[in-house]
């Protein structure tokens, strides 16, 4: 309940209300995936869009137990359904990670792509920062996972990515186990200004590919969107420096979509953004190791 007063959000849902009475799953994810079962149509009538974006984090109550439903809700619906989420710290203890990758696994299932990121990468890319500092950057990867996604697609420009493009990418081709467990996505963005230095450019590419909270193995990308957004001086030698670099890194037999964007605010500075997908998660390919169907 306080999490929903606190949100800044159009439309709020409040799920399980008479299982929980408002206070919450008290981390345990079976009450979570219990209120969202208790409220499963009226989340599926809200999802009534051609796109939908899930973040949370998972370990808890709330987040993996409810998570996976309200995807299904939206698949049900017949929505691409994109879900962007955090696994917890190694020192949170076996029983929340365990928790953790089996919402990891059942929202894969119900998801076209996932995109885990992990709390612990943070321990050791930036092992002595503020604690309320580290959960402001993770928040603000989620947020900006999606949002660079929806501007890719959203914003017109000279070379537009449409939704067309983003469901050849992004939908998931079948249901079975192997589909999901090649359904992870990578995101990352970065901002160059020296456009002019094409060695410069290439590096500020594969940063933006490498997202150190998922740690792709890029050559398995099968699939991939790059979208650039820079200023009127942006040549067309350094839009082929950034896409011809993103396919060398990729599968070769990639498909690849590029957008391009012309914003004058970005003043001789470019914003490269890249999602990949088709390539099988650590994180995910643990998840599933734990089904004991397949230790049979």
């Amino acid at each position: 309940m306080q999490d929903l007063y606190y949100s800044n959000a159009d439309e709020k849902i409040l799920i399980g209300k008479r299982l929980t009475r408002g206070l919450g799953s008290g981390n345990n994810h079976e009450i979570g995936e219990l209120a969202a079962r208790e409220d499963y149509e009226r989340l599926k009538a809200v999802m009534d869009a051609d796109v939908v974006f899930l973040t949370g984090g998972l370990g808890g109550g709330t987040g993996t137990g409810a998570t996976p439903l309200i995807a299904k809700a939206a698949k049900d619906r017949g929505a691409i359904v994109v879900s962007v989420v955090t696994m917890p710290f190694n020192m949170e203890g076996p029983s929340k990670q365990s928790i953790a990758y089996q919402g990891l696994r059942d929202l894969a299932e119900s998801s076209d792509t996932v995109i885990p990121l992990s709390n612990q990468k943070l321990v050791s890319l930036v092992p002595d920062i503020k604690l309320h500092q580290g959960f402001k950057i993770m928040d603000e990867v989620l947020i900006r996972s999606v949002r660079s996604i929806i501007d890719i697609v959203t914003r017109p420009g000279l070379v537009n990515i449409d939704f067309a493009d983003i469901k050849s990418i992004i939908e998931k081709r079948g249901n079975d186990i192997r589909d999901t467990l090649y359904s992870t996505s990578v995101i990352g963005m970065t901002e160059i200004t020296s456009v002019d230095d094409a060695d410069k450019l290439k590096k500020y590419t594969i940063k933006a590919l490498n997202n150190p909270l998922i740690e792709p193995d890029t050559s398995e990308i099968k699939n991939a969107l790059v979208g650039i957004t820079g200023d009127y001086n942006v040549s067309l030698r350094q839009v082929n420096t950034v896409v011809s670099t993103v396919q060398e890194q990729i599968n070769p037999s990639a498909n690849v979509k590029f957008g391009f964007i012309q914003d004058p605010s970005m003043k001789h500075k470019m914003r490269i953004t890249v999602m990949g997908t088709g390539f099988k998660s650590p994180m995910l390919e643990q998840a599933f190791a734990m089904l004991p169907e397949l230790h049979a």
